[in-house]
């Protein structure tokens, strides 16, 4: 089983809604075809216990919120996906026009 943490942004603004929404769309559909298990956390809400078991964390917003989520997740070694959903982001992996790709090899 891939046990799989989204951290996101919680702003309200339209952009971090459509990528929470379509995230948790393609991961409904990978966890129909995979083994795999996720939750959803707010960044702000977000403790260093909801890291612990987890095969992989995807983060959604930019550069500030990969960090603080790389911050939790540097002992255990658990590889972080960074969405970018926002306009400048120099860490982040991918973007929401090829989220579920990135995700698909992903998992």
């Amino acid at each position: 089983m891939t046990n799989v943490l989204v951290v996101f942004k919680k702003n309200f603004e339209q952009v971090h809604d459509e990528s929470l929404r379509k995230i948790t769309d393609i991961l409904h559909d990978i966890s129909e075809r995979f083994d795999v298990k996720f939750d959803l956390t707010a960044r702000e809400k977000v403790r260093r216990a909801d890291f612990i078991g987890r095969d992989l964390v995807i983060v959604l917003g930019g550069d500030g919120s990969g960090l603080a989520a790389a911050r939790q997740t540097a002992p255990a070694k658990i590889p972080i996906l960074t969405i970018n959903t926002g306009h400048l982001g120099f860490l982040a992996e991918a973007y929401l026009s090829n989220l579920d790709e990135a995700i698909d090899k992903i998992i």
